[in-house]
């Protein structure tokens, strides 16, 4: 009977431990909304408002294309006076470039505020996302990045990034074409934003569990085109990760 009791007793500790790590403590990044669609043209800078509002410490990621000779995103600047960072970008030549960039919002924007992107120099936009996380780290929150360009727009690839520093990360892949985009087919282990494709870009993001490089896949329908494209990886907050926490704690009191 005793040995029973504590049986049951071992059984629940590990029910109630794994709900409130992993259900509690434990959110890691989260996908939360797309706060704005780029513009499709327009001359250097651009300035567009979010379409819905934004929460005080999350962070948002901008994927933005552009033509121009080697010109790519040099500065992204908002009414709030959130410090933004350019963190991956790749041109093409004078016919695509790509750029990605993030901010944590120490304010949060509303669709009150206006978002200003500006190029290296003189280039016209063709299109955008505006992303929104949750969960990712508030300093120093970029990890690893790469880029890549080619001529088959039906197999493109990012390029491969350095081995991640952590095992939770964000990764996001972004591609620019020379053409208006028919479709985008997204690297298969990513997830689909809100809107697939704008313009001359497409792009995807995946959330990851362990260590190593990354270097996505893409492909637009338009076939012998040329193409730009760029990864950046986010690190999670401290603390992020639910499964080995589990681990240690069940370890603790029972190993």
């Amino acid at each position: 009977m005793k040995f029973k009791t504590l049986s049951i007793y071992i059984a629940i500790f590990f029910i109630l431990n794994y709900v409130f790590i992993n259900h509690v403590f434990a959110s890691g990044i989260t996908y939360v909304q797309e706060v704005a669609v780029l513009p499709t043209s327009g001359a250097s800078p651009i300035t567009f408002s979010p379409a819905s509002n934004t929460t005080k410490g999350n962070h948002l990621i901008l994927l933005a294309s552009d033509t121009g000779s080697g010109i790519v995103v040099s500065s992204v600047t908002d009414t709030k006076g959130n410090t933004w960072q350019v963190d991956s970008t790749q041109a093409n030549t004078s016919v695509a470039s790509i750029s990605i960039a993030s901010v944590y919002l120490t304010t949060a924007l509303t669709t009150s505020d206006t978002i200003t992107v500006t190029l290296s120099g003189a280039g016209t936009f063709r299109g955008g996302l505006l992303e929104e996380y949750s969960g990712i780290a508030t300093t120093s929150w970029n990890d690893v990045n790469a880029s890549n360009t080619g001529a088959d727009s039906t197999s493109m690839t990012t390029g491969a990034t350095a081995a991640t520093g952590q095992a939770n990360e964000l990764t996001i892949e972004a591609f620019c074409l020379q053409a208006t985009a028919t479709s985008f087919a997204k690297d298969t282990n990513y997830s689909n934003f809100t809107t697939q494709i704008d313009g001359r870009m497409g792009g995807a993001y995946r959330i990851l569990t362990s260590i190593g490089t990354q270097n996505a896949t893409g492909a637009f329908g338009n076939a012998s085109t040329n193409w730009a494209g760029a990864i950046a990886t986010y690190k999670a907050a401290a603390g992020a990760n639910p499964a080995s926490s589990t681990y240690q704690l069940v370890n603790y009191g029972f190993g």
